[in-house]
């Protein structure tokens, strides 16, 4: 079992996911087994579920994610962060809320990667609203969001060429964190670019420089 779900983790890492879904099938080629011949517990349903969220595979992440009452497991924090992870990354924002909802009806608590990829996902799929709305709920919760989060939300603000929004948001961390890096002025700058705000630009550049 441990060494199946390691070599299904190399797979992961490798982003080599058709050989962790094969390992996880127990099948070499040519040679097909039931899923539930292979001795497999919940690690190695979220090892596969890892490998396909890296692969792009939301899809068959979230299928698979299904599977799980079925084979007689419960999803656990690490199944529903994997599967809403799996949706960021293709900013499949809709999916991912309704995961959210199905992991604080079973009684679980989001933690920072939850609410980071929520974020995230409603910002890849152009959604600010829904960003923003995360971020205010994980705020609520009295999370102390990292830099993933506020940059995912910048992001968003940048797609929607919201360059006052981004703006407010950048001054927020710089009051009460986290310090914004790099990254966040890049999305400050670009939000003020699709905007056309060249002076904006101009003088966040500025404020970079002497940061």
């Amino acid at each position: 079992m441990a060494t199946l779900n390691a070599a299904m983790a190399a797979c992961a890492a490798g982003s080599a996911w058709q050989a962790a879904l094969t390992l996880f099938a127990g099948a070499e080629p040519g040679r097909a087994r039931q899923v539930q011949d292979v001795g497999l517990d919940l690690v190695s349903y979220n090892t596969v579920l890892h490998a396909l969220g890296l692969g792009g595979q939301w899809l068959m992440a979230v299928a698979l994610f299904g599977e799980l009452p079925k084979r007689g497991f419960q999803p656990s924090l690490v199944s529903f962060n994997t599967t809403i992870s799996a949706c960021e990354r293709r900013g499949e924002w809709r999916r991912a809320e309704v995961l959210m909802r199905d992991l604080c009806w079973r009684g679980l608590q989001p933690d920072l990667v939850t609410h980071h990829a929520l974020i995230s996902a409603h910002a890849k799929g152009g959604h600010l609203a829904g960003a923003l709305a995360a971020l205010q709920a994980a705020r609520l919760e009295g999370l102390e969001l990292g830099l993933a989060g506020w940059n995912a939300a910048l992001g968003a603000c940048g797609r929607a060429a919201e360059w006052g929004l981004a703006t407010e948001l950048l001054r927020h961390m710089r009051r009460e964190g986290p310090e914004p890096d790099l990254i966040s002025w890049n999305e400050l700058i670009n939000a003020c670019g699709k905007a056309a705000e060249w002076r904006g630009a101009l003088h966040v550049f500025g404020q970079l420089r002497s940061a």
